[in-house]
């Protein structure tokens, strides 16, 4: 009977295994024979305790990923300008600078050529030209002013001084720097334009148009030089040469001297021509010092709205170095 009764127990175990499994469910837990008074029973391990899952947020589908900020290329660092200590390589690494409008460097250059040649007047000068960019018109004057104490035959040097002076607002005496300029160096182009400018500021028409003859005539001539003689031509009512000096301006590049010139096509006369007769200049052959006289970028002037027809252009270039 024991044993009958055992064996009917394995038996009903297994089928409840079958039918759990052709369920879906899980396996029945693995029964173990135990033995109590000699009497062999089944125990059931415990199932384990199903796992907690946190519950997945939700990610709403209008929301875009952040977006991922480009690197950041960093400008490489300026070199280190060295300065040379000798007077030519200080010169020529200052002038550089100039141009490349690092104004301050600059002057420390010029100054340093001036503690390495301290008779020459070319460092002064340019150092002045720095300071008339810079605005600050009393430092140009005083090293404008050692400059021609140094060389008083330097046309670069005074020149340099009408500019001064016409920055401080005295025209008569930056004409006279300029004329001096040009007769110490008769090349010197930009002297003599310099000069012409102040006459058509003062409506010496006449005296600008000599000047601006022999700027024209000189060793570097631009654009805005053939408009300003073309501009006292035209104040003298000589048209076909205003004509002809405004053509000239415009082949070298000056939108303005272009511009005058197409104003006075088909203009015959002008209403008031200005009854000065123009002068001549005298000559000298001294010549400038090679370090300092050089051109630099051409720079015209606004010249508001144009003139029609009949009217006078009234706006020179202003000076140049």
């Amino acid at each position: 009977m024991v044993r009958a009764s055992w064996m009917n127990g394995r038996i009903a175990l297994a089928l409840a295994s079958v039918v759990a499994i052709g369920c879906g469910g899980e396996a029945a837990p693995k029964a173990e024979r135990s033995v109590d008074k000699g009497k062999p029973t089944t125990t059931t391990k415990p199932a384990a305790a199903a796992r907690s899952v946190a519950p997945t947020k939700a990610r709403p589908d209008a929301v875009a990923a952040a977006p991922v900020p480009a690197p950041v290329e960093l400008s490489p660092a300026k070199p280190e300008v060295q300065i040379p200590d000798d007077y030519r390589g200080a010169m020529r690494i200052g002038k550089e600078l100039r141009e490349q409008g690092e104004l301050s460097l600059a002057l420390t250059a010029f100054d340093r050529a001036a503690d390495a040649a301290p008779r020459r007047a070319a460092p002064h000068v340019d150092a002045a030209r720095v300071h008339i960019t810079l605005g600050d018109i009393e430092l140009a004057r005083e090293r404008v002013e050692r400059a021609v104490e140094l060389d008083s035959d330097s046309s670069a040097a005074w020149n340099t001084m009408g500019r001064v002076e016409l920055a401080e607002g005295s025209l008569e005496a930056a004409a006279v720097s300029f004329e001096r300029a040009g007769e110490l160096n008769p090349d010197n182009s930009y002297a003599w334009n310099n000069l012409g400018f102040v006459r058509l500021e003062q409506k010496q028409y006449g005296d600008a148009v000599a000047a601006l003859e022999r700027a024209t005539s000189g060793a570097i001539v631009t654009g805005y030089m053939w408009n300003n003689l073309g501009m006292a031509y035209e104040h003298l009512d000589r048209l076909d040469e205003a004509r002809a000096a405004y053509g000239q301006g415009a082949d070298a590049g000056s939108e303005l001297a272009m511009s005058n010139g197409t104003r006075l096509e088909g203009v015959e006369s002008i209403a008031t021509p200005a009854a000065v007769a123009a002068t001549d200049s005298t000559d000298a052959n001294i010549a400038d010092d090679p370090l300092v006289f050089e051109p630099l970028a051409d720079i015209e002037a606004d010249a508001g709205p144009a003139p029609s027809p009949g009217d006078v252009a009234s706006t020179p270039v202003p000076v140049r170095e």
